[in-house]
């Protein structure tokens, strides 16, 4: 295959075409030779569920589902990920330069998702819970540091500049 027909394979993907990504596997487009960006990843951060299910049935792992569904706000690809065994705490290089999981979300204002991530084990670091010190959200606080989040001055002097002593 050539580039021009993985460009139609990709845009299956990213529009989760199960019928036309199963007709080219038919004309032997061989799944596992796509490497970047992953095919998971493009089926998480597209919200194509179906797919990412699909792909999971072929046995690819679910490395940067997680991270890509809660980039793009997909919470049913993202709850599916976490279900299904997206690693908690070994974020891909390519991706983890814009923070952690848990950062990411409470960055993105995603509260149900965050509380989502804690409940499936993610742990939250302490610019997550400075992104909570800072909004005054005690409540995410609170969940933050009971979930790893380890309370600093920066963290204590962020709240404050924000009139919110009771961070």
């Amino acid at each position: 295959y050539d580039r021009h027909q993985n460009l139609v394979f990709l845009e299956a993907v990213r529009n989760g075409h199960l019928d036309s990504i199963l007709y080219l596997r038919q004309k032997g487009f061989y799944l596992h030779d796509y490497k970047n960006p992953d095919l998971v990843e493009i089926a998480a951060s597209s919200g194509q569920l179906n797919v990412l299910k699909y792909l999971r049935s072929q046995k690819f792992p679910l490395y940067s589902a997680a991270i890509a569904a809660a980039d793009a706000g997909h919470f049913e690809c993202l709850v599916y990920a976490l279900i299904n065994g997206a690693p908690l705490h070994d974020d891909p290089p390519h991706l983890k330069q814009k923070g952690s999981v848990t950062h990411r979300l409470a960055r993105a204002g995603l509260l149900d998702y965050f509380q989502v991530a804690i409940s499936s084990g993610f742990n939250a670091d302490t610019p997550t819970a400075l992104i909570f010190a800072r909004s005054g959200n005690l409540e995410y606080l609170q969940l933050s540091i009971e979930h790893g989040a380890r309370p600093s001055v920066k963290l204590i002097a962020s709240a404050a500049q924000k009139g919110r002593l009771d961070c």
